[in-house]
């Protein structure tokens, strides 16, 4: 038997093959050796059924390793007239397919057509296998630079699963990868986001060497996915909003209103993601720069530019309050809050929503300076029931101050009608509740806590844990 205390085999998977392996006689010594030994079970079994066939007589066992490594990587293989240019691409013969796809697939069944190598550690194995081949890089374009968004990203979870325990194959994925980054891009968002693996920050150093026409093409399909807080995308929206940054400064010819207009956005935008990343310091200092920008374009162009204005002095406001420079927060806060109140009486349809965040947002760095009748006051107005993440945040603020003021019945009850709005909102769209779902869990927790309620309070708790560790 091979030794169990190899980490592959935490993974009852492992033992069971090999298990098998040791019914037929044999003891091999590791994890991965367990893998390439019933590969090679796989691919005699192969050669024994292809080698009747007229022309398959040579390169038969490369050949169906190879297209088993394409069905694994799409998922399976539907018909041989639909795989036909995808084997081509991956350098497989165009003559041999037929015969080759018609025996595969009374061995490998699928619900149509072949299935990929089952289960998945060993197809997953006999990729590696492949990549590691002479046809390797072939075979990872032809997926990768595949028009088949179902395939592409099929196979982007198979690489993303490999590149946990097999780092030799990042030197073989990356510069591919790199090749195709625009074309799959969108793909490898929402692997990342559902896969944790290596494959983010092979995905970071791939958009880093694009060139300069590639890099702002993958800028604007990325900007779409950054907009929000998700984990394993956090070095990649900074990346993204550096390299949008640059172009912004590099343009060439004259400065625009316009053009300044929008390096105050990235500005901000960075700032945001740098806190995610966790360097505050950094942000607060391009929170600042966006600031600036804003006010003097404002201060020229308020009709044009004071919604901006006021969107940056709450952002910059939630910049200091995290620095604990509480004093300069609340007048950052009250300044956005009365420009939104001017806009929102001229323009209500318009403006509302952004009154009614701003009044949460001001409500908060009341509280933080202990001005707990004031911010419960503010709170109660911000209450925009048509933009229901708006809201929920609301709810969880005013509960937040109802608990300062001692009314903890009532905190419960609003913190409660938050928490099932974000349920709902992460039930929908997961990659962009589930972390507001979880903070708001968590705030309910304290709230059942106050009131005595310990076993529903450890109960929430624990569950915002769970999704906090799937996000991770």
């Amino acid at each position: 038997m091979p030794k169990l205390n190899d980490e592959h085999f935490a993974h009852p998977l492992y033992i069971q093959m090999a298990a098998l392996l040791a019914l037929h006689g044999e003891q091999p010594g590791s994890a991965e050796s367990v893998a390439r030994s019933l590969i090679n079970h796989e691919r005699r079994y192969w050669t024994k059924a292809l080698s009747a066939l007229p022309g398959m007589a040579m390169q038969q066992d490369e050949s169906a390793a190879l297209f088993m490594a394409l069905a694994t990587l799409a998922n399976g293989l539907p018909t041989a007239r639909d795989c036909e240019a995808l084997w081509v691409a991956a350098g497989g013969g165009k003559s041999v397919l037929k015969p080759l796809f018609g025996t595969l697939a009374q061995l490998y069944p699928g619900r149509q057509g072949v299935q990929g190598l089952r289960p998945d550690l060993l197809g997953e194995a006999l990729v590696a296998q492949c990549l590691l081949g002479a046809s390797g890089k072939a075979l990872l374009e032809a997926v990768l630079d595949s028009k088949q968004v179902v395939l592409r990203r099929a196979s982007l979870t198979v690489l993303a699963r490999l590149l946990r325990n097999r780092e030799e194959l990042s030197s073989i994925i990356e510069p591919v990868l790199t090749e195709h980054f625009v074309n799959c891009a969108d793909d490898l968002v929402a692997v990342i986001a559902e896969t944790p693996s290596p494959l983010a920050r092979m995905a970071e150093k791939a958009f880093a060497n694009l060139p300069p026409v590639r890099k702002n093409q993958a800028c604007g399909i990325l900007d779409k996915h950054i907009r929000h807080e998700i984990i394993p995308l956090v070095d990649l929206a900074v990346l993204v909003n550096r390299a949008k940054l640059a172009k912004i400064e590099h343009k060439p010819g004259k400065t625009t209103d316009e053009d300044q207009a929008s390096k105050a956005k990235t500005l901000n935008n960075l700032s945001i993601s740098l806190v995610w990343q966790g360097h505050v310091e950094e942000a607060l200092h391009q929170a600042r720069l966006a600031l600036e920008i804003y006010e003097k374009l404002a201060r020229a162009k308020p009709e044009r530019f004071e919604p901006d204005w006021a969107m940056s002095l709450s952002n910059y406001a939630n910049h200091l309050g995290a620095q604990g420079r509480s004093d300069e927060a609340e007048a950052k806060a009250r300044l956005a809050l009365e420009i939104y109140e001017k806009l929102a009486r001229a323009k209500p349809e318009r403006f509302e929503p952004d009154w009614a965040a701003s009044l949460s947002n001001y409500a908060n760095h009341l509280s933080d300076l202990g001005r707990s009748d004031e911010a419960e006051a503010k709170a109660r107005q911000a209450k925009p029931e048509r933009f229901e993440p708006d809201w929920a945040m609301s709810l969880s603020n005013y509960a937040n101050r109802l608990s300062d003021l001692g009314r903890s019945d009532e905190a419960e009850a609003k913190a409660r009608q938050a928490l099932e709005i974000y349920e709902k909102l992460a039930r929908a769209k997961p990659e962009r509740f589930e972390p507001d779902w979880a903070r708001t869990l968590s705030n309910y927790a304290n709230h059942l806590s106050d009131l005595g309620r310990s076993d529903e309070a450890e109960a929430k708790a624990r569950q915002a844990l769970e999704i906090r560790e799937k996000l991770a």
